[in-house]
């Protein structure tokens, strides 16, 4: 702002020179102690001057938004401190519930939780806040479908395939790509994707605080192919020497020829993908096993050939998507997309729905298992429901950053900040927060090793809780608190006036 005190020398000062000159005096009073302004001069601002009836009138308007910002600054600092208190007051009953896994199975016949909580409400976070993942169930629905000598023959091929469907599935899209006879640039695009996608981490890279070279993970395969064939494939063909077929020196030298080439190891082993795909990767190298006449394998030998196993695989693959397709036709099942947090990165998941599993009517083994595992957690989303409820950190939170809003518009009128303290109430209630998230993350920890330990059988459709759904995401958007929606109204008539 101006020089206050040359302001102060006129005699024509508005009423909001008046009172921004006012409002200053009080921030500086609050952080020093002292005032800008001796008493005669504030005198002077304040009753020693006189106006017309539109001045006064002005002036009046301009000191009723500054007590109005006073009063919700001494009212957000309360809501702040209660709301606050009630998140400590729910971590320790999480903490207490958390330190005996039968506290938390006990919860249901907790008079506490029953007088908050209906049958109907926790089902429905429950249901909510879980799902299949789409792609699994399509696989494992695919595989048990398929008579034992055939499933035999595939865990042959691969041991994890029963319950593990990468391998099935990177043939599966390999022979969709190159059934043609020559995979188009769309595919190849698609294939060089998918395949740095399996090897490279850039949330990984970070959790290590490395170069370029931490972020890749090439102990996996793509379907016949090691991933770290890639990267010895990238050094022979850029002559980069290693002594031995070392992993850790093999990222090591490329990420040394690729900063000497100006250019991201990223780069360079696209670049070497792709023209891998030209030159036999896939036909002549590391060729799948749906192209292969061969019965051996490192287990031993399949009674049918790799080429008829994976013919029988695609066909009943062909019917399971059919089947699938007709329940979402008929709303039997809903399938959605949604992000979730992989190695710090965020990835695509199709899920098949809580809500839809448990309604569904068709006879079927995932259904069934989905609504025996949705039962067996109930207790620990019922703890998670309770703190929603009774905590409200989302709403909270909102409440406090609305305060805030508020306070940026005084702050706009009067050149000056007024939002120093909203943020400070801001910050401490996020750390709170934080700490509650550290502890929800226990329980949902908690309720995925209770279906693994105390369930009658073995699940072949585990459940999923949907990331972030029994702890508090801040960014999310919720209803704020009655008490700023009515501060938010006085401040849109004090400034229409």
């Amino acid at each position: 702002m101006k020089n206050l005190n040359n302001i102060l020398l006129r005699s024509n000062m508005t009423p909001l020179e008046r009172v921004t000159a006012l409002v200053h005096n009080d921030r500086h009073r609050e952080k020093t102690g002292t005032s800008i302004f001796s008493d005669s001069q504030l005198h002077t601002l304040t009753q020693k001057w006189s106006g017309d009836t539109g001045k006064i009138n002005e002036y009046n308007r301009y000191i009723g938004i500054v007590r109005l910002e006073q009063s919700m600054r001494l009212d957000a600092q309360m809501f702040a401190t209660n709301a606050e208190l009630s998140l400590v007051r729910n971590e320790r009953i999480l903490t207490y519930c958390l330190a005996d896994l039968k506290k938390t199975t006990d919860i249901p016949v907790n008079s506490l939780m029953q007088d908050n909580i209906t049958k109907e409400e926790s089902l429905s976070f429950a249901l909510a806040h879980t799902y299949l993942e789409y792609r699994h169930v399509l696989h494992t629905f695919t595989f048990f479908n398929l008579p034992l000598e055939i499933r035999e023959d595939l865990v042959l091929l691969d041991d994890s395939v029963g319950y593990n469907k990468q391998y099935l599935e990177d043939h599966t899209l390999l022979y969709e790509m190159f059934k043609g006879g020559k995979i188009s640039k769309k595919d190849k695009d698609t294939l060089v994707d998918t395949i740095f996608t399996r090897m490279y981490y850039e949330g990984i890279k970070k959790m290590r605080s490395g170069t370029e070279k931490d972020g890749f993970m090439i102990g996996d395969f793509f379907a016949e192919l090691p991933l770290k064939e890639i990267m010895y494939k990238v050094a022979h063909d850029a002559r980069i020497k290693c002594k031995d077929r070392n992993d850790d020196e093999v990222l090591e030298n490329i990420e040394e020829y690729a900063t000497g080439n100006d250019v991201t190891m990223e780069h360079v082993v696209r670049e070497t993908l792709h023209s891998w795909l030209d030159n036999g990767l896939f036909t002549k190298d590391f060729a799948p096993f749906f192209a292969s006449d061969r019965f051996d394998t490192w287990n031993g030998n399949t009674k049918k050939s790799h080429k008829e196993l994976f013919a029988i695989w695609y066909a009943e693959m062909e019917q399971t998507r059919k089947y699938f397709a007709s329940l979402f036709c008929a709303k039997e099942l809903k399938r959605q997309e949604a992000e979730m947090s992989m190695f710090g990165e965020m990835r695509v998941v199709e899920m098949l729905t809580g809500e839809s599993l448990y309604a569904c009517k068709e006879d079927l083994e995932f259904v069934h298992e989905y609504k025996k595992q949705v039962e067996m957690i109930l207790s620990f989303s019922n703890l998670a429901l309770f703190i929603e409820k009774n905590a409200k950190p989302v709403e909270k939170y909102n409440t406090l950053c609305e305060f805030r809003k508020l306070g940026k518009q005084a702050s706009d009128i009067f050149d000056t900040d007024l939002t120093e303290r909203y943020d400070e109430l801001i910050e401490s209630y996020k750390d709170e927060v934080m700490l509650l998230n550290h502890e929800l993350v226990k329980l949902t920890d908690m309720a995925t090793e209770h279906l693994h330990t105390n369930a009658k059988e073995d699940f072949r459709y585990g459940i999923h809780i949907v990331d972030g759904k029994f702890w508090f995401d801040l960014e999310e958007k919720d209803d704020t608190a009655n008490i700023v929606q009515k501060y938010a109204e006085e401040f849109k008539k004090e400034r229409v006036g």
